[in-house]
C-alpha cells in the first residue's frame, strides 16, 4: 500500500499529487510493471489523486469501504 500523509496546513499544494508521481517513476525504473493502492472509499481527494495520475479503479476487487485502483508503468 501506498501511504501519503499531508499535513493539514500543507494540504493542496500538489505535493502529495507529486510524491505519487516520483513513486510511480521510481518503480517504473526499477522495473515494476504494475502499481496498485487500496484507498478507503471516504477519502475521495486519495482516489482522485490516483486517478488523475491514471490509476483505474477495479471494481471487482472493490468493496463498499474501499477501493482498489491500479496503474500500468
Amino acid at each position: 500500500m501506498i501511504g501519503i500523509v499531508i499535513l493539514g496546513e500543507e494540504r493542496n499544494k500538489g505535493y502529495a499529487q507529486q510524491g505519487l508521481k516520483l513513486l510511480c517513476q521510481k518503480a517504473k525504473e526499477d522495473g515494476l510493471k504494475v502499481i496498485c493502492n487500496l484507498i478507503s472509499s471516504d477519502r475521495k481527494s486519495a482516489i482522485y489523486i490516483h486517478e488523475k495520475l491514471g490509476f483505474v479503479k477495479l471494481n471487482d476487487k472493490s468493496t463498499q469501504n474501499d477501493v482498489f485502483l491500479k496503474k500500468r508503468l
